[in-house]
């Protein structure tokens, strides 16, 4: 096979190893039959910084944490220019030792650094046109506004309405698409995050934007909040892109409410339910949401490009976890996703300032 495969035991010496886990290291060994020092082997991580011996896999594995495709770089006298590989580890049942997996994802991170170098090309050169229309047309409106009344004016001013709206669109579609590809593509940085004040963080936001409008505030009901194992940024891009869906999705005439909580469940996972009094999804199309593009409601007046849930549907997969929607008996939906549970017992309050930045 071409992954490598090792069995590493409780005293860091090798029960087994396949020959691709050998390969995929540039061929260097310890020559002792105990796991050597990162340097040793040329192992650093992505960005170049060497690599401590407590982030090595086996050893946060022993340690009893789940690693799940972390990335390293091997640069050694066998991979002179260098190789991306994904490791992963996990302690045996007995603990009797780790079982150690290795990828080779050179490949991938070269397309995904390619896509990223694409997005940033994309954002420039179609955003700073629409960036001048923008200024430009806003010169006209004031132009228009200083014109007498008459049906000419009046025509002008709504075809000037109609190019705003439009630019608006584009502007919202770009952002989506540079925000799906940085989802898909990103290195993701899981640390464990305290869920309960990302959430407050989100909601507070959410709240102070709706006074910003003069629109109603919404009301949020949060249970019980498990911390997880995620990165920050785009945990806060999962969380806001949700219940920015659950106030959008709601009546008119409706104060949108919505109640979020947490379950620890089988697998070192917690369950996340954000449940709404929204106008629900329509029938058979509970899957359909999560797929690039698609609208639930293309005939109900509300604004979107359909890619907000794929990009929730990425950051979760990315996560190792699920997500799926389904109908609130009280009228609504309900979205339920799982993310890996946080390492330790207890969360720093510091993490909340990353899940800002």
């Amino acid at each position: 096979m071409s992954d490598g495969v090792a069995v590493v035991r409780t005293d860091g010496s090798w029960a087994m190893r396949n020959p691709a886990s050998v390969a995929l290291l540039g061929g260097v060994t310890s020559g002792t039959g105990t796991i050597a020092d990162p340097g040793h082997y040329g192992l650093f991580h992505p960005d170049g910084t060497p690599l401590p011996d407590a982030d090595m896999a086996h050893t946060r594995a022993l340690a009893g944490e789940d690693v799940h495709n972390m990335e390293l770089l091997v640069r050694n006298s066998g991979v002179p220019d260098g190789r991306i590989v994904s490791v992963s580890a996990r302690r045996l049942l007995g603990d009797d030792g780790v079982v150690v997996v290795f990828h080779d994802v050179t490949a991938e991170r070269r397309q995904r650094d390619e896509l990223a170098s694409f997005a940033g090309v994309v954002a420039h050169d179609l955003l700073n046109p629409l960036t001048t229309i923008d200024g430009w047309a806003e010169n006209l409106d004031d132009t228009l506004r200083g014109m007498p009344d008459t049906a000419a004016q009046r025509d002008a001013t709504d075809s000037l309405s109609r190019i705003v709206r439009a630019s608006g669109r584009m502007r919202h579609l770009i952002n989506d698409l540079l925000a799906y590809t940085t989802t898909r593509n990103a290195v993701i940085a899981p640390v464990d995050v305290r869920l309960r004040d990302l959430v407050v963080d989100v909601t507070t936001a959410r709240g102070d934007l709706a006074a910003s409008g003069a629109t109603p505030a919404p009301l949020f009901a949060l249970g019980r909040l498990h911390d997880v194992h995620a990165d920050p940024v785009l945990l806060r891009q999962l969380v806001d892109n949700l219940i920015g869906n659950a106030v959008k999705y709601t009546a008119p005439g409706v104060v949108p409410r919505i109640e979020i909580c947490s379950v620890r469940i089988e697998g070192d996972l917690v369950r996340v339910e954000i449940t709404d009094n929204g106008i629900g999804i329509p029938a058979g199309q509970h899957e359909a949401i999560f797929n690039n593009f698609h609208r639930a409601h293309r005939s109900g007046g509300y604004a979107g490009t359909g890619l907000g849930l794929a990009i929730c549907k990425r950051i979760v997969e990315r996560h190792g976890g699920s997500i799926i929607a389904t109908d609130n008996p009280g009228g609504g939906s309900r979205f339920v996703f799982t993310l890996p549970k946080a390492t330790r017992r207890e969360v720093a309050h510091a993490v909340k300032a990353n899940a800002r930045s």
